[in-house]
């Protein structure tokens, strides 16, 4: 519903993507060298690497030579890493030869993957949410095991820098629903963090799973209701629906002005909708919007916020015009627009710049729009 900023955008990316890298680096079978620029391969390890002998039997034996393979003189390189690398090799070339063309193109069959070539799949851009064609391999077979020992997501989620790396994307609500904080905690005592969603789905490709795009931090609920399913739906990190879409209220006519004039209407007496505001209702942005309301039980969910729609009513019959003047006058030092004053007053933020950082702020900032335009209806 709220877009996120992706990295690229902005001023601290470098930075972001260095961390994402670096925890990369650290749960792939690949040579570190092979994941980092030179700058940044060399120095003290993260999170170990996956044990060899953390392999099923059938895959240390599967591949003739590769479990042999002995330290040559002269080389930095231990077996166990050399074997992983070989591993990694075999597993992405059983499940996609053309994945493993391009991936080792230029290689000479040591293990060492092409590194530009796997920067490109770990940041790849997917346009309106959709895998480039380039990445959808016809002849991809069964991607188990690539995903529990090439991109090993798995391990990344326990990767100590992760907390701190989720914290810099600033997800503060959670961007598919706007309802639920995501928030990120780390202290000696505690730590919590959002969800991490595949936007498209790790099982059916499981050489995203570690792209940094493909991750969305989401709320548990969305994470759940958003499963493993690969609809066309809002991709946060590329657009959102904040301008595309508005909350309304059907209020019945009967009870329109006693709700202006400070009275309560029960939750069951009136409908709450989320609908699209484009005039071409088969257009594709149409078909992602109804597909996330949808999917993500927007209508549902936010039924069960009727009583705050009701205090919203509540509250702009109490801020009149007068009072929000009042306040912004006084207090003109701590105020720049009447617009804060109003949103002091309702504890959340109703500027669109801000809809991310407070639940249900994209609700508010609708409805209260509603009331303004039921008061020009009744006012002479």
């Amino acid at each position: 519903m709220i877009r996120l900023i992706p990295y690229y955008e902005r001023d601290n990316g470098s930075q972001m993507l260095n961390c994402f890298l670096k925890m990369v680096a650290d749960v792939v079978p690949f040579f570190r060298e092979d994941v980092l620029d030179d700058e940044n391969s060399h120095g003290k390890l993260g999170k170990p690497r996956q044990r060899r002998d953390s392999y099923p039997g059938n895959l240390n034996n599967r591949f003739p030579g590769i479990s042999d393979t002995k330290k040559e003189k002269g080389e930095d390189i231990d077996r166990r890493k050399r074997f992983d690398a070989q591993l990694a090799e075999q597993l992405i070339r059983e499940y996609s030869p053309k994945l493993h063309e391009y991936l080792y193109e230029g290689c000479a069959g040591d293990g060492h993957i092409n590194r530009s070539h796997l920067r490109n799949l770990l940041t790849v851009r997917l346009t309106g949410g959709e895998v480039p064609d380039k990445w959808k391999f016809d002849d991809a077979g069964d991607g188990t095991l690539l995903l529990a020992h090439v991109f090993r997501y798995d391990t990344l989620t326990t990767h100590p820098d992760l907390y701190s790396y989720i914290n810099s994307i600033s997800a503060q609500v959670c961007p598919y629903c706007n309802r639920i904080f995501t928030t990120t905690v780390t202290d000696k005592n505690h730590k919590t963090r959002p969800q991490l969603d595949h936007f498209r789905n790790k099982n059916k490709y499981p050489y995203l799973a570690l792209s940094i795009n493909n991750l969305v931090p989401s709320c548990g609920v969305c994470n759940h209701l958003k499963h493993n399913d690969d609809l066309d739906m809002i991709y946060p990190y590329e657009e959102g629906m904040e301008k595309v879409c508005s909350f309304r209220t059907t209020i019945p006519k009967q009870h329109i002005t006693t709700v202006l004039t400070g009275a309560r209407i029960a939750p069951e007496n009136f409908e709450l909708t989320l609908s699209s505001n484009l005039t071409d209702a088969n257009s594709p942005q149409a078909t992602r919007i109804r597909n996330s309301i949808d999917k993500l039980a927007l209508k549902p969910l936010y039924d069960t916020h009727k009583n705050y729609v009701t205090d919203l009513y509540f509250q702009r019959y109490i801020m009149t015009d007068k009072l929000i003047q009042d306040i912004s006058g006084q207090f003109s030092n701590l105020f720049h627009s009447e617009e804060e004053v109003q949103a002091a007053l309702l504890a959340t933020c109703i500027q669109e710049e801000h809809w991310g950082d407070r639940p249900l702020s994209k609700l508010t900032h609708d409805i209260l729009e509603e009331i303004e335009m039921l008061y020009s209806q009744i006012r002479p």
